[in-house]
């Protein structure tokens, strides 16, 4: 699996390398670490900020290669995936409304439209993956989002099981059951949405 991290070295990116890595360990995925700067002068400082995220990535187990791209960000991010087929990008975002169109940004949603792989969009703060949710308009991009979905649901839920064995001597990890199937105590949860296409 291959897997394309987007950031512009700003906090919200912080989220899409957090949410990359959780996915990517487990997976063993070939990481591609994409920074964009939009101006020339944010360059140096964005070089900085993707060094200390790939520093990150590596203690997360997950060996990313560090790509630069320069101008438009929704370009940049087409041209690589052209350039390279990914299975899935991980972006983040600044919540911008709490309701309606507005709740991501423009540039989010034109990445989302504007490309073949499926987008997750990291926004906001979170403590661990617990659910995954799948938005999709349905017609030929459902089965897709669905066995992607699967895929990444299954790699976390083993890691989440060798955790809950490998902590058991020490603290039994409580579990709740909710119409039949297990799930963590309530607490932080990864706002994390799927691409939707229609």
């Amino acid at each position: 699996m291959k897997i394309l991290i987007c950031s512009d070295g700003k906090p919200a990116a912080d989220s899409a390398t957090r949410l990359g890595a959780l996915l990517a360990a487990p997976l063993h995925a070939e990481t591609t670490l994409l920074g964009i700067a939009e101006n020339a002068a944010d360059e140096r400082a964005l070089r900085e900020a993707l060094e200390k995220q790939a520093e990150w990535l590596r203690a997360k187990n997950v060996s990313p290669q560090i790509a630069i791209g320069a101008g438009d960000p929704v370009r940049q991010i087409i041209d690589q995936t052209t350039k390279i087929k990914y299975d899935l990008v991980v972006i983040g975002a600044r919540k911008t409304g709490s309701t309606g169109p507005h709740w991501r940004s423009e540039k989010t949603y034109e990445v989302i439209k504007s490309i073949s792989p499926p987008v997750l969009v990291a926004m906001g703060e979170w403590a661990q993956l617990k659910r995954f949710l799948v938005c999709t308009g349905g017609k030929e991009f459902i089965e897709e989002a669905v066995q992607l979905t699967g895929k990444l649901a299954s790699a976390w839920s083993s890691v989440r099981a060798r955790t809950r064995c490998a902590s058991a001597a020490t603290a039994p990890a409580p579990l709740e059951h909710s119409r039949g199937r297990p799930s963590t105590r309530p607490g932080a949860a990864a706002r994390a949405g799927g691409r939707s296409s229609s």
